[in-house]
């Protein structure tokens, strides 16, 4: 088997770290005036719908405006606000904040990206075919791995997934087409398995992640030892 596995909820659990550089950049030029419990909560309720970084922007958008209005609904105002907003800047800042962190803390920050069941689970394992393909940035996503001592054949971070559009345009041009039914994909967010089964690949959802399954076929552990 050829695995891609999502990282973010899939194998580490970053919401906290999210949580923490997100509303620093967000809020780095205007004053924090929300309860934080309640701020902090709905977050991490809908953290499953952003997928780049870039989309933390919107959701802290539009947590103000729910605490404000409480009829705003999150889910459904979501992408309507995604498609037509530009979140490069604000996902620039997001990376370099991250770096900052880093630079500044690394214990801190490596605190705040803890494996998951999954992940302890793949730590075990030495000999198969892992690939990790994630909407984090290269750098911290190496500094993660390594650091739990998860071995993989290849990293496709942002950087690599924006160059072809989905993650799903990413698997179909690094693998031999002959191998298309050996490659199994695992995310925690729908749109890039609806994306990538379309294209005939293989796609679980890992429901121990952020998002909401629709209709997919949930990953079975025992998918390691095939």
């Amino acid at each position: 088997m050829i695995f891609f596995f999502d990282l973010d909820g899939v194998i580490i659990d970053s919401a906290k770290e999210c949580y923490l550089i997100s509303k620093l950049v967000y809020y780095n030029d205007k004053e924090f005036t929300y309860e934080e419990n309640l701020y902090s909560k709905l977050f991490y309720k809908h953290r499953g719908l952003v997928g780049n970084a870039g989309g933390f922007q919107i959701l802290h958008t539009l947590i103000e405006k729910k605490i404000k209005n409480n009829k705003t609904q999150i889910k459904k105002e979501y992408n309507i606000i995604r498609r037509n907003t530009d979140t490069t800047k604000f996902e620039k800042l997001f990376f370099e904040k991250r770096s900052f962190i880093i630079d500044k803390n690394f214990t801190k920050w490596i605190e705040l990206n803890p494996l998951t069941k999954f992940g302890k689970k793949l730590k075990e394992k030495k000999d198969i075919n892992i690939n990790i393909i994630t909407t984090k940035n290269g750098a911290s996503t190496k500094l993660i791995l390594n650091f739990h001592e998860i071995q993989y054949n290849q990293i496709y971070p942002i950087e690599e997934i924006s160059k072809y559009g989905s993650k799903g345009n990413l698997i179909l041009n690094k693998i031999n087409p002959k191998d298309l039914s050996k490659v199994v994909f695992l995310d925690d967010l729908v749109d890039h398995l609806e994306i990538a089964r379309n294209l005939g690949i293989k796609s679980y959802f890992a429901n121990w992640g952020y998002g909401q399954n629709t209709d997919f076929e949930l990953f079975n552990y025992q998918i390691l030892d095939n």
